[in-house]
């Protein structure tokens, strides 16, 4: 079982193609596309965590857009997961579990996840200072900040920097267990 990543993919969104100058033709091809690119990449059995913006359009659309998508979806509530969605997505506990923030721990690193990003730089300073083993994961900025900034262990995981494809957990791992080897915090095993 591998673990995903991915926020603000906005299924059914007409205006977000213009907004984030997407580069679909319309929401048919756009969902067609993004339900392609994720099952190029999860199986079956995987996990994605979607830091928010799921779905959007008529309730009724989300059973056939979830029955598409491969693995099990841990959605990461965002601004525009409302609570008419939220309740539908609760419906199908079997694919999908709702969660205001998820944490999770992974090869000795700490992913904390949430929709908005982190912006408080004292607790950013306190996270590379004093908790280098803490990464966060966020969306909501789509095209508006890079992949990675190294300063503050914080990727911004929105569809639109992220080529509309779920990124594997141990991908993003990597990135950070490499810069922390650079910087000599790193131990073998995981432990700093």
């Amino acid at each position: 079982m591998a673990i995903y990543v991915i926020s603000d993919l906005h299924f059914n969104s007409s205006s977000i193609i213009e907004y984030c100058n997407r580069p679909f033709a319309n929401v048919v091809e756009a969902n067609a596309q993004m339900i392609w690119r994720w099952n190029s990449v999860v199986g079956e059995h995987d996990m994605v965590y979607v830091l928010g913006d799921f779905i959007m359009g008529a309730p009724e659309t989300v059973p056939h857009i979830l029955s598409q998508l491969n693995g099990h979806i841990h959605l990461v509530r965002g601004n525009h997961d409302t609570p008419r969605k939220l309740a539908i997505y609760r419906q199908y506990p079997e694919k999908v579990t709702v969660h205001d923030i998820a944490y999770l721990s992974y090869g000795g690193l700490f992913f904390v996840m949430c929709h908005f990003p982190i912006t408080h730089e004292a607790f950013l300073d306190m996270v590379v200072e004093d908790n280098s083993e803490v990464v966060v994961l966020h969306g909501h900025l789509h095209d508006k900040s890079p992949f990675f900034d190294p300063r503050t262990h914080t990727f911004n995981v929105s569809a639109d920097v992220v080529d509309f494809t779920p990124q594997p957990l141990s991908k993003l791992h990597g990135i950070v267990k490499d810069q922390l080897i650079g910087a000599g915090v790193w131990h073998e095993g995981g432990d700093k």
